[in-house]
């Protein structure tokens, strides 16, 4: 099943298969955030009360904005007169607390300073996870993948050399999606869950209602007649990895699609608007999953964030490929043999630097569960802890 919310007082439902019966997860989609959590969460706690359930589950398609402090609004790219405050701060310093666990992937709308700090991903508050440039984590049976930023053919095979203070260039080129983080996601195997992403897949609106499209949103037009719109890495991962559902904000309006792979397989995309009332920035849908997954999760809502096995080891085997070398930007051709040993060797301590960056500790090649710390963070510290004595599996 499929929940439309347009605003906090309409709600309408399509049918897609299945039934309240089954095991499943309800998660709630949501479109650029724009840093209006406050009104995110209200949208969502009456929808829970229109559905007579709870959500299970917050993904966040980009545009995130998680500023901390005044210093923070200037490392987003954006017109002086959209630099504001907002609502994450209060869910930083814990005046408010995210009523559902919430995982979010950076738009180009960001304080790059601060999604730049967890380039593997991490808590930022209490129960608000940034998945990091890209990453796939586990929850509550879930599988969930996602890449952040926007495509630029300029700085596509570029490494992430940019830091602050950024340039008026680099404030930019910053939130670009590069080629490393495509090609650690495209070696990826088994099923997904959920993709998410902040950037539409290229040709997308092929495979949905464009009429509608260019009727709500005449300017994307040229782009469509030109066949640039959106991101070809990103439709080349859809078409690799062909996930069950995938989301994508960015275009400030709803469309939704039907991609067909072979063995019967068709990934459900849905692009959403910005969090204005009245639009339709918010989508639940859902999603059955395997009852033994089910039976191995915790209940709600003591469920965590894992780091998925098969992502941690591919980070181990490529993450010193991405530094920037002397006098150039480019990162070294990708090797798609992930297991030599000389290479794990040599970046072992590579993905040790990473990880303790991100308030993570390394154990061997075991899953990684994320422990949501719901006390007060201190200001110097995110709120990412290590159960080091959980020893399930993923």
């Amino acid at each position: 099943q499929i929940y439309f919310a347009s605003s906090w007082s309409t709600l309408s439902e399509a049918r897609i298969g299945g039934s309240r019966t089954m095991v499943s997860r309800l998660v709630a989609v949501v479109g650029c955030v724009h840093g209006q959590l406050d009104a995110m969460y209200d949208a969502i706690v009456e929808t829970e009360r229109a559905l007579g359930e709870p959500i299970h589950l917050v993904l966040c398609c980009g545009d995130f904005q998680s500023i901390r402090t005044v210093e923070d609004l200037q490392c987003m790219a954006c017109p002086e007169k959209y630099r504001e405050m907002l609502d994450f701060w209060k869910y930083r310093q814990g005046i408010r607390v995210a009523p559902r666990l919430t995982i979010f992937v950076g738009g180009n709308h960001e304080a790059s300073n601060v999604l730049q700090s967890l380039p593997i991903g991490g808590f930022l508050a209490p129960n608000i996870f940034y998945m990091g440039y890209a990453g796939v984590v586990r929850c509550a049976g879930l599988r969930i993948a996602g890449l952040s930023g926007i495509y630029n053919v300029e700085h596509f095979s570029q490494t992430h050399w940019e830091s602050p203070p950024y340039t008026s260039s680099s404030l930019r080129s910053v939130y670009h999606v590069r080629q490393m983080d495509v090609d650690r996601l495209a070696t990826m195997t088994g099923p997904l869950d959920v993709f998410l992403s902040h950037d539409w897949p290229r040709g997308i609106w092929t495979y949905g209602n464009q009429s509608r499209l260019l009727r709500k949103k005449p300017f994307l037009k040229p782009s469509i007649d030109q066949g640039d719109l959106g991101s070809p890495p990103l439709m080349s991962l859809l078409k690799t990895l062909k996930p069950r559902y995938w989301a994508s904000a960015h275009m400030h309006c709803k469309f939704s699609a039907s991609v067909p792979h072979s063995a019967g397989l068709t990934t459900r995309f849905v692009a959403l608007d910005k969090i204005i009332a009245g639009r339709d920035f918010l989508q639940v849908v859902r999603i059955p999953i395997n009852s033994n997954q089910a039976d191995a999760e915790p209940p709600q809502p003591n469920w965590t964030i894992e780091l998925d096995q098969q992502w941690a080891s591919h980070l181990q085997a490529t993450c010193g490929l991405d530094k920037p070398s002397e006098g150039t930007h480019q990162y070294p051709p990708f090797s798609e043999d992930l297991s030599l040993p000389s290479m794990t060797k040599i970046l072992n301590l590579d993905l040790e630097r990473l990880l303790h960056g991100s308030n993570l500790r390394r154990r061997g090649l075991d899953p990684i569960p994320l422990m949501n710390d719901t006390t007060h963070p201190h200001p110097d510290e995110l709120p990412l802890i290590i159960n080091s004595d959980d020893d399930s599996g993923i």
